[in-house]
């Protein structure tokens, strides 16, 4: 026999040729990891040329490993194999089917060599499995129905029919020629194993095709749905861009408390020309050293920073300094925290307040404010009462209630008219105003009576009414001064009308929650009727009555 068709020598390459299929093969899907199908084909050659090999040393080893431990790698091999191609193919491999085809394919080769040796039927039983193998995966070759590797399966299925004919044909002429073994058979077995390796040969490259063009239609759908990505996150951006321009609010980016990017609106809103301009501010310098509240801005844009780092958003109020005149206006902004490019930056929205406080300012001045006087009315005078008793509480001191009611304001009004009397009014108030302390609190009770709340005097009674007599003295004295009120006649002429009138005041003393406030307002306005019926301009506490 030619050495070229030696039987041992053909198994030896075949056997070379599968391990270095298993070694591309698996270095393929070691770069890629995204084509499973490799894997299946380097274990199945790695597994046939393992099986190949044992069967080349017929003869050297036992029959145990040569023929047995031998088929059975070969036959696992080709499962392993076509099941790969199936998958390759995008048909679900039958796994259970081609695990019950390889039990009883080895079990029988076993039994037909150490129960009843006979080399004839060892060779129908393994025709029959790989030809049932290489049928698989010819029809699931020919079942795949993608359009770029429909051709490159087509040849596969041919090659593995090839085979699988061979096989056959291998079959027919052992059966017909009572051959015995391969390793002493007609040189025409050789023929059958040069198709054999043929076939290996031309299924490597397949394979390394197929995954190549598998690879290639991931990329290229990767790159359709990148590109998709990419049209999508355009139309997000001029979608983002429009509404980040459209928008009355100021919205800012900032990283470090330095901006470095703003809409439209923002530059309105602080008065500045371009973006590169209003970026080369911070927070603190587009804001006035102090807040409202009294704490310097720079402390409270820490604070703020702080919380929106920790929380990952955050709203709060602020004044905020144009840069071309600066003007100062209310924003209400709302921090939180955005991923750009990997890194946490913050984005800021300001919306101008200005308006809005002004007219909440109205609205608080309406409910707590005297319209004529600009004093704290009866309600906030409740209010500012109870702070006052619950200061007493804390710091054991003593506070004063005053009624102050107008003498002969009466006449006023009906000989000059209420516009008259309301100047009067205006101008008491005024005196009041200056005559107390910052802590203290004068308000119209209504008409011509005004309050006036003397808060933290002294733990001693005496002492505090010392105090407290004082101030109402005081009191007397400034509403007794001759007024001069610049008024209008009936036909529009200016006149000047002096005027002087005095003041009745009723005082109590109280600490803490000593007396309910009805029952303060009532001691007050009885020692005040009390100082009317002694002779008016007198000051009377509701003790001495």
């Amino acid at each position: 026999m030619p050495v070229l068709l030696d039987t041992r020598t053909l198994l030896m390459v075949i056997t070379i040729v599968l391990i270095s299929r298993a070694v591309v093969l698996f270095h393929v899907w070691r770069v890629s990891r995204r084509y499973s199908p490799l894997t299946m084909w380097a274990a199945g050659s790695s597994l046939l040329a393992v099986g190949v090999l044992l069967i080349g040393l017929r003869g050297i080893v036992s029959d145990i490993i040569s023929i047995i431990c031998a088929q059975a790698l070969v036959i696992t091999g080709w499962m392993i194999y076509v099941g790969g191609i199936g998958l390759a193919a995008e048909q679900q491999p039958p796994w259970r089917a081609g695990k019950i085809l390889t039990l009883i394919s080895v079990a029988a080769i076993a039994w037909y060599t150490l129960a009843t040796p006979d080399f004839l039927a060892r060779t129908v039983v393994n025709t029959v499995a790989s030809v049932t193998f290489e049928l698989y995966a010819v029809l699931a070759c020919l079942r795949f129905s993608g359009s770029k590797r429909k051709t490159t399966f087509r040849i596969l299925a041919a090659a593995l029919m090839i085979e699988a004919c061979s096989n056959i044909i291998k079959l027919s002429y052992i059966l017909d020629t009572r051959t015995v073994d391969l390793f002493t058979g007609a040189w025409q077995i050789g023929q059958f194993f040069i198709v054999a390796l043929i076939v290996t040969v031309v299924s490597s490259i397949l394979f390394v095709l197929l995954a190549a063009q598998r690879l290639q239609e991931d990329l290229d759908d990767e790159m359709r749905l990148r590109q998709e990505d990419q049209r999508l996150l355009a139309r997000s951006e001029a979608k983002y861009r429009l509404i980040y321009e459209a928008t009355s609010d100021a919205v800012m980016l900032l990283s470090q408390e330095r901006f470095f990017a703003c809409n439209a609106s923002t530059l309105r809103m602080f008065g500045c020309q371009t973006e590169e301009e209003f970026c080369t501010y911070n927070l603190v310098a587009l804001s006035p050293p102090r807040q409202p509240c009294g704490k310097e801005s720079s402390t409270l844009v820490q604070q703020h920073l702080a919380r929106v780092f920790e929380c990952g958003h955050h709203d709060f109020e602020w004044v905020s300094r144009r840069v071309d005149n600066g003007e100062l206006f209310t924003v209400e902004i709302h921090l939180n925290t955005v991923t750009i490019e990997g890194g946490a930056t913050l984005q800021a929205t300001a919306r101008d307040i200005t308006e809005r406080k002004r007219m909440e300012e109205s609205i608080r001045q309406l409910a707590f404010i005297d319209t004529l006087t600009q004093l704290p009315n009866r309600r906030l005078l409740v209010d500012r009462l109870a702070m006052a008793m619950e200061s007493s509480k804390r710091k054991n001191v003593h506070c004063c209630l005053l009624f102050i009611d107008l003498d002969n304001f009466k006449p006023l009004n009906d000989t000059y008219g209420h516009p008259v009397g309301d100047l009067l009014l205006i101008e008491v108030a005024n005196r009041l105003r200056g005559g107390i302390r910052a802590i203290d609190t004068v308000a119209r009770f209504g008409g011509d009576e005004f309050v006036v709340l003397i808060s933290e005097l002294f733990s001693s009674r005496d002492e505090s009414r010392n105090a407290a007599g004082t101030v109402a003295l005081k009191i007397l004295s400034l509403v007794s001064h001759p007024y001069l009120l610049h008024a209008t006649d009936g036909d529009g002429r200016e006149q000047i009308i002096e005027y002087q009138c005095s003041a009745s005041i009723g005082g109590t003393l109280f600490t803490s929650h000593e007396f309910s406030r009805e029952e303060l307002f009532r001691q007050a306005d009885a020692a005040m009727y009390a100082a009317k019926r002694a002779g008016r301009h007198t000051v009377l506490f509701f003790s001495d009555i």
